[in-house]
Protein backbone atom coordinates (compact mmCIF):
# COMPACT_ATOMS: atom_id res chain seq x y z
CA UNK A 1 0.00 0.00 0.00
CA UNK A 2 2.85 2.36 0.82
CA UNK A 3 4.42 1.61 -2.58
CA UNK A 4 1.11 2.48 -4.22
CA UNK A 5 1.01 5.80 -2.38
CA UNK A 6 4.54 6.64 -3.45
CA UNK A 7 3.77 5.80 -7.06
CA UNK A 8 0.58 7.85 -6.93
CA UNK A 9 2.42 10.86 -5.53
CA UNK A 10 5.13 10.57 -8.18
CA UNK A 11 2.56 10.24 -10.96
CA UNK A 12 0.53 13.35 -10.10
CA UNK A 13 2.63 15.54 -12.39
CA UNK A 14 1.82 13.38 -15.41
CA UNK A 15 -1.89 12.79 -14.71
CA UNK A 16 -4.32 13.49 -17.51
CA UNK A 17 -7.50 15.56 -17.18
CA UNK A 18 -9.54 12.52 -18.11
CA UNK A 19 -8.35 10.55 -15.09
CA UNK A 20 -10.98 9.38 -12.61
CA UNK A 21 -10.22 10.98 -9.26
CA UNK A 22 -11.12 9.19 -6.02
CA UNK A 23 -14.26 10.46 -4.33
CA UNK A 24 -12.39 12.12 -1.46
CA UNK A 25 -10.10 13.91 -3.94
CA UNK A 26 -13.18 15.06 -5.85
CA UNK A 27 -14.64 16.35 -2.60
CA UNK A 28 -11.48 18.32 -1.93
CA UNK A 29 -11.59 19.66 -5.48
CA UNK A 30 -15.25 20.64 -5.09
CA UNK A 31 -14.40 22.42 -1.84
CA UNK A 32 -11.83 24.50 -3.68
CA UNK A 33 -14.51 25.37 -6.25
CA UNK A 34 -16.87 26.34 -3.44
CA UNK A 35 -14.27 28.68 -1.96
CA UNK A 36 -13.67 30.16 -5.41
CA UNK A 37 -17.38 30.93 -5.83
CA UNK A 38 -17.41 32.68 -2.46
CA UNK A 39 -14.40 34.71 -3.58
CA UNK A 40 -16.12 35.67 -6.85
CA UNK A 41 -19.23 36.81 -5.00
CA UNK A 42 -17.18 38.74 -2.42
CA UNK A 43 -15.31 40.61 -5.16
CA UNK A 44 -18.56 41.42 -6.95
CA UNK A 45 -20.13 42.76 -3.76
CA UNK A 46 -17.02 44.83 -3.07
CA UNK A 47 -17.25 46.36 -6.55
CA UNK A 48 -20.95 47.12 -6.02
CA UNK A 49 -20.22 48.83 -2.69
CA UNK A 50 -17.34 50.84 -4.19
CA UNK A 51 -19.41 52.03 -7.15
CA UNK A 52 -22.34 52.84 -4.86
CA UNK A 53 -20.08 55.02 -2.71
CA UNK A 54 -18.77 56.78 -5.82
CA UNK A 55 -22.33 57.40 -7.03
CA UNK A 56 -23.39 58.68 -3.62
CA UNK A 57 -20.41 61.01 -3.36
CA UNK A 58 -20.65 62.57 -6.83
CA UNK A 59 -23.34 64.84 -8.30
CA UNK A 60 -25.72 63.13 -10.74
CA UNK A 61 -24.93 63.85 -14.37
CA UNK A 62 -28.46 63.21 -15.56
CA UNK A 63 -31.88 64.76 -15.09
CA UNK A 64 -34.00 63.66 -12.12
CA UNK A 65 -36.85 63.21 -14.60
CA UNK A 66 -34.91 60.65 -16.68
CA UNK A 67 -37.06 57.65 -17.68
CA UNK A 68 -34.56 55.22 -16.15
CA UNK A 69 -31.70 55.74 -13.71
CA UNK A 70 -29.62 52.93 -15.15
CA UNK A 71 -26.60 53.23 -12.85
CA UNK A 72 -28.35 53.08 -9.45
CA UNK A 73 -30.87 50.52 -10.71
CA UNK A 74 -28.10 48.29 -12.04
CA UNK A 75 -26.16 48.43 -8.75
CA UNK A 76 -29.23 47.48 -6.73
CA UNK A 77 -30.17 44.58 -9.01
CA UNK A 78 -26.58 43.35 -9.28
CA UNK A 79 -26.15 43.49 -5.50
CA UNK A 80 -29.34 41.49 -5.00
CA UNK A 81 -28.22 38.90 -7.54
CA UNK A 82 -24.84 38.53 -5.82
CA UNK A 83 -26.51 38.14 -2.41
CA UNK A 84 -28.86 35.48 -3.79
CA UNK A 85 -25.91 33.54 -5.21
CA UNK A 86 -24.06 33.92 -1.89
CA UNK A 87 -27.07 32.51 -0.03
CA UNK A 88 -27.36 29.58 -2.44
CA UNK A 89 -23.63 28.87 -2.10
CA UNK A 90 -23.63 29.00 1.71
CA UNK A 91 -26.69 26.75 1.96
CA UNK A 92 -25.34 24.21 -0.55
CA UNK A 93 -28.07 24.90 -3.11
CA UNK A 94 -25.86 26.40 -5.81
CA UNK A 95 -25.95 23.57 -8.33
CA UNK A 96 -24.58 23.83 -11.84
CA UNK A 97 -27.93 24.92 -13.28
CA UNK A 98 -28.30 27.70 -10.74
CA UNK A 99 -24.69 28.74 -11.24
CA UNK A 100 -25.15 28.85 -15.01
CA UNK A 101 -28.31 30.91 -14.59
CA UNK A 102 -26.54 33.47 -12.38
CA UNK A 103 -23.60 33.71 -14.82
CA UNK A 104 -26.00 34.51 -17.67
CA UNK A 105 -28.13 36.78 -15.47
CA UNK A 106 -25.23 38.93 -14.25
CA UNK A 107 -23.92 39.53 -17.77
CA UNK A 108 -27.43 40.11 -19.13
CA UNK A 109 -28.01 42.63 -16.35
CA UNK A 110 -24.82 44.47 -17.26
CA UNK A 111 -25.91 44.56 -20.91
CA UNK A 112 -29.29 45.96 -19.87
CA UNK A 113 -27.58 48.69 -17.85
CA UNK A 114 -25.30 49.58 -20.78
CA UNK A 115 -28.32 49.76 -23.08
CA UNK A 116 -30.40 51.79 -20.59
CA UNK A 117 -27.74 54.50 -20.30
CA UNK A 118 -29.15 56.21 -23.38
CA UNK A 119 -32.48 56.49 -21.53
CA UNK A 120 -30.79 57.80 -18.39
CA UNK A 121 -29.08 60.59 -20.32
CA UNK A 122 -32.00 60.98 -22.77
CA UNK A 123 -29.88 60.34 -25.82
CA UNK A 124 -30.46 58.29 -29.01
CA UNK A 125 -29.90 54.49 -28.78
CA UNK A 126 -26.47 54.77 -30.44
CA UNK A 127 -25.27 56.52 -27.27
CA UNK A 128 -25.24 53.13 -25.51
CA UNK A 129 -22.42 51.98 -27.79
CA UNK A 130 -20.18 54.78 -26.48
CA UNK A 131 -20.58 53.73 -22.86
CA UNK A 132 -17.27 53.53 -21.00
CA UNK A 133 -18.84 51.00 -18.59
CA UNK A 134 -18.27 48.48 -21.36
CA UNK A 135 -15.00 47.59 -19.61
CA UNK A 136 -16.97 45.86 -16.84
CA UNK A 137 -17.76 43.14 -19.36
CA UNK A 138 -14.16 41.98 -19.03
CA UNK A 139 -14.32 42.29 -15.24
CA UNK A 140 -17.22 39.82 -15.11
CA UNK A 141 -15.55 37.45 -17.56
CA UNK A 142 -12.30 37.63 -15.60
CA UNK A 143 -14.03 36.91 -12.29
CA UNK A 144 -15.40 33.68 -13.76
CA UNK A 145 -11.79 32.55 -14.16
CA UNK A 146 -11.44 32.32 -10.37
CA UNK A 147 -13.52 29.15 -10.38
CA UNK A 148 -11.12 27.17 -12.62
CA UNK A 149 -13.93 26.02 -14.91
CA UNK A 150 -13.68 27.07 -18.59
CA UNK A 151 -17.41 26.49 -19.11
CA UNK A 152 -18.46 29.53 -17.09
CA UNK A 153 -15.95 31.80 -18.80
CA UNK A 154 -17.26 30.68 -22.20
CA UNK A 155 -20.87 31.10 -21.05
CA UNK A 156 -20.18 34.59 -19.72
CA UNK A 157 -18.33 35.59 -22.90
CA UNK A 158 -21.08 34.18 -25.13
CA UNK A 159 -23.74 36.09 -23.19
CA UNK A 160 -21.71 39.29 -23.52
CA UNK A 161 -21.25 38.77 -27.27
CA UNK A 162 -24.96 38.17 -27.88
CA UNK A 163 -25.90 41.06 -25.60
CA UNK A 164 -23.63 43.52 -27.37
CA UNK A 165 -24.92 42.34 -30.76
CA UNK A 166 -28.47 42.99 -29.50
CA UNK A 167 -27.52 46.52 -28.37
CA UNK A 168 -25.85 47.17 -31.73
CA UNK A 169 -28.86 45.87 -33.66
CA UNK A 170 -31.26 48.02 -31.63
CA UNK A 171 -29.09 51.10 -32.15
CA UNK A 172 -29.14 50.57 -35.92
CA UNK A 173 -32.85 49.74 -36.21
CA UNK A 174 -34.09 52.44 -33.81
CA UNK A 175 -32.03 55.26 -35.36
CA UNK A 176 -34.22 57.90 -37.08
CA UNK A 177 -31.72 58.17 -39.94
CA UNK A 178 -28.72 56.27 -41.25
CA UNK A 179 -26.44 55.94 -38.18
CA UNK A 180 -23.53 54.28 -40.00
CA UNK A 181 -20.32 56.08 -40.84
CA UNK A 182 -17.08 54.93 -42.41
CA UNK A 183 -15.11 57.72 -40.75
CA UNK A 184 -13.60 56.47 -37.50
CA UNK A 185 -13.00 60.00 -36.16
CA UNK A 186 -16.61 60.96 -36.83
CA UNK A 187 -17.81 57.89 -34.94
CA UNK A 188 -15.77 58.95 -31.91
CA UNK A 189 -17.03 62.53 -31.97
CA UNK A 190 -20.69 61.69 -32.51
CA UNK A 191 -23.25 58.96 -31.90
CA UNK A 192 -22.76 57.48 -35.35
CA UNK A 193 -21.72 53.85 -35.58
CA UNK A 194 -18.49 52.58 -37.10
CA UNK A 195 -18.68 48.86 -37.90
CA UNK A 196 -14.93 48.43 -37.45
CA UNK A 197 -15.03 49.82 -33.92
CA UNK A 198 -17.91 47.55 -32.92
CA UNK A 199 -16.21 44.55 -34.52
CA UNK A 200 -13.13 45.28 -32.41
CA UNK A 201 -15.23 45.15 -29.24
CA UNK A 202 -16.85 41.87 -30.20
CA UNK A 203 -13.51 40.39 -31.22
CA UNK A 204 -11.99 41.45 -27.89
CA UNK A 205 -14.78 39.69 -25.97
CA UNK A 206 -14.40 36.49 -27.99
CA UNK A 207 -10.59 36.43 -27.82
CA UNK A 208 -10.41 37.21 -24.09
CA UNK A 209 -13.00 34.53 -23.34
CA UNK A 210 -11.24 31.96 -25.51
CA UNK A 211 -7.78 32.67 -24.07
CA UNK A 212 -9.04 32.55 -20.49
CA UNK A 213 -10.92 29.32 -21.18
CA UNK A 214 -7.79 27.74 -22.65
CA UNK A 215 -5.70 28.91 -19.70
CA UNK A 216 -8.28 27.54 -17.27
CA UNK A 217 -8.37 24.21 -19.08
CA UNK A 218 -4.64 23.88 -18.47
CA UNK A 219 -4.84 25.29 -14.94
CA UNK A 220 -7.66 22.90 -14.08
CA UNK A 221 -5.39 19.97 -14.88
CA UNK A 222 -2.73 21.42 -12.58
CA UNK A 223 -5.29 22.04 -9.84
CA UNK A 224 -6.58 18.47 -10.05
CA UNK A 225 -3.01 17.17 -9.92
CA UNK A 226 -2.20 19.44 -6.97
CA UNK A 227 -5.26 18.33 -5.00
CA UNK A 228 -4.51 14.68 -5.73
CA UNK A 229 -0.88 15.18 -4.73
CA UNK A 230 -1.88 16.89 -1.50
CA UNK A 231 -4.16 13.99 -0.63
CA UNK A 232 -1.35 11.54 -1.40
CA UNK A 233 0.99 13.51 0.87
CA UNK A 234 -1.60 13.38 3.65
CA UNK A 235 -1.87 9.61 3.17
CA UNK A 236 1.89 9.20 3.40
CA UNK A 237 1.91 10.91 6.79
CA UNK A 238 -0.24 8.05 8.11
CA UNK A 239 2.56 5.54 7.45
CA UNK A 240 5.69 7.64 7.96
CA UNK A 241 6.94 10.09 10.52
CA UNK A 242 6.09 13.69 9.57
CA UNK A 243 9.74 14.49 8.82
CA UNK A 244 10.01 11.46 6.53
CA UNK A 245 6.75 12.31 4.77
CA UNK A 246 7.98 15.86 4.18
CA UNK A 247 11.26 14.56 2.76
CA UNK A 248 9.30 12.40 0.30
CA UNK A 249 6.76 15.01 -0.74
CA UNK A 250 9.23 17.91 -0.92
CA UNK A 251 12.02 15.98 -2.63
CA UNK A 252 13.46 17.74 -5.68
CA UNK A 253 14.20 14.38 -7.33
CA UNK A 254 11.46 12.09 -8.58
CA UNK A 255 10.60 9.20 -6.26
CA UNK A 256 11.73 5.96 -7.92
CA UNK A 257 11.42 2.28 -7.04
CA UNK A 258 14.51 0.97 -5.24
CA UNK A 259 15.61 4.43 -4.15
CA UNK A 260 17.08 4.41 -0.67
CA UNK A 261 19.28 6.26 1.78
CA UNK A 262 21.86 4.89 4.22
CA UNK A 263 21.51 6.35 7.70
CA UNK A 264 22.32 5.36 11.28
CA UNK A 265 19.22 4.43 13.24
CA UNK A 266 18.17 2.80 16.49
CA UNK A 267 15.40 0.20 16.54
CA UNK A 268 13.22 -0.28 19.63
CA UNK A 269 11.05 -3.40 19.97
CA UNK A 270 8.10 -3.22 22.36
CA UNK A 271 5.96 -6.14 23.47
CA UNK A 272 2.34 -5.35 24.31
CA UNK A 273 1.04 -7.81 26.90
CA UNK A 274 -2.11 -9.54 25.69
CA UNK A 275 -1.89 -8.05 22.21
CA UNK A 276 -2.06 -11.40 20.36
CA UNK A 277 -5.23 -12.39 22.18
CA UNK A 278 -6.75 -8.95 21.69
CA UNK A 279 -5.88 -8.96 17.98
CA UNK A 280 -7.84 -12.18 17.53
CA UNK A 281 -11.00 -10.74 19.07
CA UNK A 282 -10.98 -7.05 18.12
CA UNK A 283 -12.42 -5.74 14.87
CA UNK A 284 -9.81 -4.42 12.39
CA UNK A 285 -10.86 -0.81 12.96
CA UNK A 286 -10.71 -1.16 16.73
CA UNK A 287 -7.32 -2.89 16.50
CA UNK A 288 -5.82 -0.09 14.42
CA UNK A 289 -7.34 2.48 16.79
CA UNK A 290 -5.69 0.69 19.72
CA UNK A 291 -2.30 0.72 17.99
CA UNK A 292 -2.74 4.39 17.14
CA UNK A 293 -3.55 5.24 20.74
CA UNK A 294 -0.56 3.24 21.97
CA UNK A 295 1.72 4.96 19.46
CA UNK A 296 0.38 8.36 20.47
CA UNK A 297 1.28 7.64 24.08
CA UNK A 298 4.69 6.04 23.54
CA UNK A 299 6.25 8.05 20.69
CA UNK A 300 6.44 11.36 22.63
CA UNK A 301 8.09 9.53 25.54
CA UNK A 302 10.62 7.84 23.24
CA UNK A 303 11.42 11.11 21.44
CA UNK A 304 11.91 12.87 24.77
Amino acid sequence: MITTLLQRFAATSSATPAMVLPSRVRRAFEYEQYRAELLVTAVQLAIVVLLALLYAGSPPGFSPDAPVQAGPLGLVLFGELALIRLYLALTGQLGRWWLGFTVVAEMALLMFVLWAYHLQYEQPPQFALKNTQFVYVFVLIGLRALRFEPLWVILSGATATLGWLAILAHAIVAAPSNPITRDFVTSLRSTQIHYGGEFDKLLAIVVVSAVLALALWRARRLLADAVSGRQAAADLSLFFDDSVARRITESEAEVMAGQGELREAAVLFLDMRGFTKAAATLAPGALIALLGEYQGLMVPIIKA
